[in-house]
């Protein structure tokens, strides 16, 4: 079952609860500071959650795409919201009123073990993102990223889902230093750059370097 007719599954009070809004690229859907007082759900499109410091570099968090909430979390845990949300394309999102969720979970156990579910399985991501951000170098960042997305032993071919600036933030990273890490890579002829698609050439030999770096 593919997430966005995982929307479909939704109890039918939550799905009702829904109000459509088409968000245009570059929109912000919300900004740091504000009251947490919606949950979102990307029926198609793509938005992404960063953090901004004082002196306006971006810190990408994470990416919600087509079939995924965001925002659960926020009207449990916080009287405000800590990032930005912005659209990345033209995105069509649910939103949902915070007081209403509430309401439907005290009323229903349906409703209550759905978003139990939702947050555990999140918990899991987190826990796997933020073993990746404590890898000391930005090269180990990007091979752990990498590997991720490709489980084989041999060669593979990823296809990025971003422009290499995104995928820098995503890292915790600038362009350059990320530029210069994949100008590395490919010189110890591990993998090969043609425009949004890298191709791993050895995946065991670049699991193998990850593991000796880390050591």
């Amino acid at each position: 079952m593919n997430k966005v007719s995982f929307f479909n599954k939704l109890p039918q009070s939550l799905e009702r609860a829904g109000i459509r809004q088409n968000y245009s690229r570059r929109e912000l859907l919300f900004h740091a500071g504000s009251k947490p007082d919606k949950v979102y759900f990307v029926k198609s499109g793509e938005v992404r959650i960063f953090d901004m410091d004082a002196d306006g570099k971006e810190l990408e968090v994470t990416r919600i795409k087509d079939g995924e909430f965001f925002g659960e979390a926020l009207i449990f845990a916080s009287d405000s919201v800590p990032f930005y949300a912005e659209a990345v394309k033209p995105s069509q999102v649910h939103v949902f009123p915070a007081q209403t969720i509430k309401n439907l979970i005290n009323q229903e156990p349906e409703v209550s073990f759905f978003f139990l579910k939702l947050m555990a399985g999140k918990c899991l991501i987190l826990n796997k993102r933020m073993r990746s951000l404590g890898l000391k170098t930005v090269q180990q960042r990007l091979i752990h990223h990498l590997l991720s997305r490709c489980g084989g032993n041999k060669g593979c071919r990823i296809d990025l889902a971003m422009n290499k600036g995104d995928l820098a933030r995503l890292l915790g990273t600038v362009h350059e230093t990320l530029s210069r890490s994949l100008r590395q890579l490919q010189e110890e002829e591990l993998i090969q750059v043609k425009g949004k698609q890298i191709f791993i050439k050895d995946c065991l030999r670049l699991r193998q370097k990850l593991m000796q770096d880390y050591r």
